[in-house]
């Protein structure tokens, strides 16, 4: 996603599906990405200290200020007919803790995979360029639905060889991911670096994993033909205990 600039309070940024539609192709699976392997965390994880990724009680657009973080909102959807709505939505009360949480809902149409491939949101790490997250393991989030949304969504790291400002991809937007499943109720969900894939078929290139050196945004994506509404709160990285 493209740099972004101060933007009002409670306003997402929308990237253009232009920027989504393109650079997909199949390749062999490759060696490489992330040097050596991913930590494994045999006391367990837990957030990390300096980990707030953001708990959107300031209400504003952006992901929190902690030390060299600091990036901004943004959704996107297909040019297939997938939206977002209402116009105010954004961080609301309701949060997992009777707080603020970030509120999405709209809907996304089936079609041409290539052209109608749903919908997502996310934030970046820093205002432009990648994030050096070597310091944790992972990410942990809370979440609910309400009854009749879609209740599967896929939760993605976009890194250094999956977002074309890395300059690395040939087929890109093949992020790092795991599908997940939410539920009616708040769930605290912890995922580590490790659980994360690309998606079977497409991109390039394709290491093994992904690079938390370099990463980019975190994103949830919502699949076509889904009516989505969904909550999302206490973003933080995690640490090994």
């Amino acid at each position: 996603m493209r740099p972004l600039g101060q933007l009002p309070a409670f306003s997402l940024v929308v990237v253009g599906a232009s920027l989504l539609g393109g650079c997909i192709g199949v390749s062999a699976k490759r060696p490489g990405g992330a040097a050596g392997s991913l930590r494994a965390c045999p006391a367990g994880v837990a957030a990390a200290p300096d980990g707030l990724i953001d708990d959107f009680e300031d209400g504003d657009n952006r992901t929190a200020a902690v030390g060299s973080r600091g990036g901004y909102w943004w959704k996107s959807t297909d040019s297939a007919g997938s939206f977002f709505g209402p116009d105010d939505w954004g961080p609301i009360k309701g949060g997992a803790n009777g707080s603020f949480a970030l509120h999405l809902m709209g809907q996304t149409v089936s079609g041409d995979p290539t052209e109608a491939w749903g919908a997502q949101v996310g934030g970046n790490f820093v205002g432009s360029g990648f994030y050096d997250a070597t310091a944790y393991v992972g990410i942990s989030f809370k979440a609910k639905t309400t009854p009749k949304s879609v209740k599967t969504f896929r939760l993605e790291i976009a890194d250094v060889n999956s977002h074309p400002t890395g300059e690395v991809c040939t087929a890109c937007w093949n992020h790092f991911g795991k599908w997940m499943t939410f539920t009616s109720e708040w769930k605290e969900y912890k995922v580590l670096f490790a659980d994360l894939q690309q998606e079977e078929g497409w991109g390039d290139p394709r290491p093994d994993m992904v690079t938390p050196t370099q990463i980019y945004a975190i994103q949830w994506k919502i699949k076509p033909g889904s009516d989505f509404d969904f909550m999302i709160d206490d973003l933080h990285f995690l640490a090994c205990e």
